[in-house]
This record gives C-alpha cells, structure tokens and sequence, in this order.
C-alpha cells in the first residue's frame, strides 16, 4: 500500500543493501512526541555514520568519538560552540556569527581553512581573544610562513618579529 502506517512491536532488521527513503521528496521524520533518544550505533559502536548534504541542527548536537567535517561549519545566533577536550582539524571555512562562545579543546588544534572572527555590539571586548593557560614558556600567539617563525607573542608579552634577517627583532615589555 502506499498509504497508512506501518507498525513493528521488537526489532526491525533489513537484510542486503537496504534504503529507508521518503517518496516525491517529501520530509522523513525519525521520531515523534513519545520517541526516545535514537542512537545510530553502525558496527556497534566503531563504524562511520556520514550524513551528505546541508545540515540544520536546533538544539545540541554531542559528537563522541573521532570526527570529521568536510566542509563550512557555521553557528549563528547566541550558543557556545565548544570542541571539548583533544585534537581539533577544521579543514574547511570556520564562520561564528552573533554572540556565541566559540571554544576549541585542549588538545593539538589545526585550522586549514578560513578563521573569520567579528566582533558585534558588545563593548568593552575585543573581537579575537586568546587566553594561554599553558606553561608560561609558551608563546601566547606565533605565525609562520612555511614553518619558518615571522611573529610571535611571547608569554611575558615582548613582541618578536623576523624579517629578512636570521635573528628576531624583539620589542620588550616593561
């Protein structure tokens, strides 16, 4: 039939190459009012799930486990965007609009796309702030070009920069 409901009391297992789709382009809904969480959990745990297309998420989205985007990730409104704790790669372009907190964990952060940062209203705060929390031997902010050190904020705040010269110009504070 290809109308009415369809109904299972237990598991519901499809063998072969199996498809769950709506028809004519219509909105697929998993879950209603009385539907607990749903938990995608492919080779019990350890599998791969990909969702291929845009992605509107309202609420919180927790990611466990490794995880990979391909492309633009962009938060808009107010929230906290927060990576938790160990290694971050964002390949593609980062983009955190409105008053969001944007947070990456703690671990090795790569970024290999675009960082775009923009301060709104709110005064009396800059529109990129850094925090080193780590030892006080560590730089506060470093660029390079091709791993070859050009700027560097060092922790106790003295300025270096390199230009064609093999050994820093350092600007020392107080």
């Amino acid at each position: 039939t290809t109308t009415g409901t369809a109904s299972v009391a237990g598991a519901l297992t499809i063998y072969s190459t199996p498809t769950i789709q709506s028809t004519a382009n219509q909105t697929l809904t998993l879950g209603g009012n009385t539907t607990g969480n749903i938990t995608l959990s492919p080779l019990d745990g350890s599998g791969l799930v990909a969702i291929n297309g845009n992605e509107t998420i309202t609420g919180t989205l927790g990611v466990t486990g490794a995880s990979t985007f391909l492309s633009n990730i962009t938060q808009t409104g107010s929230g906290t965007f927060s990576t938790g704790t160990g290694n971050v790669g964002l390949n593609g372009n980062t983009t955190i609009t409105g008053s969001n907190t944007f947070t990456v964990g703690s671990g090795l952060s790569t970024f290999n796309g675009n960082i775009l940062a923009s301060s709104g209203s709110t005064g009396g705060n800059a529109a990129f702030i850094l925090n080193q929390t780590g030892s006080s031997a560590n730089d506060i902010f470093a660029a390079s070009a091709s791993g070859s050190t050009k700027f560097r904020l060092q922790n106790n705040g003295d300025i270096s920069f390199y230009g064609g010269q093999s050994s820093p110009i350092t600007l020392t504070s107080a």
